[in-house]
């Protein structure tokens, strides 16, 4: 599943300070908490500077979860320095999460904090 997190305005650009990746599950049973995180072997899921939000795997890579297979999917926080040190993205350009074997029939939310500059 590929879809877009956020498109930088015209005229700016955007340095991520931070990425909260959250999973609403329907099953309360089984929530999707720090403490019970949802985990896969095969799952893994990149983010993406790109000029298309439909691009499957296209663009800069700049950040994955998670960092060791079959380590803590989701929820999970991606923090970046705060001051330019974070990734750049380009005017007009998108965040794009690509999940794979991600959990099926829930709500990912991908949350973001930045901020933006002129160009």
């Amino acid at each position: 599943m590929t879809f877009p997190v956020y498109q930088v305005a015209a005229g700016r650009r955007l340095y991520v300070s931070r990425l909260v990746v959250e999973c609403a599950t329907f099953d309360t049973t089984s929530p999707r908490t720090p403490a019970a995180p949802y985990t896969n072997a095969s799952f893994w899921m990149g983010f993406f500077d790109s000029d298309n939000p439909k691009s499957v795997g296209q663009g800069q890579l700049f950040d994955f979860i998670p960092v060791t297979s079959g380590g803590q999917g989701i929820p999970a926080v991606a923090d970046y320095p705060a001051d330019e040190g974070g990734p750049l993205i380009e005017e007009g350009n998108y965040i794009v999460c690509d999940c794979h074997s991600g959990p099926a029939s829930q709500r990912l939310t991908v949350s973001y904090q930045g901020y933006a500059v002129a160009v």
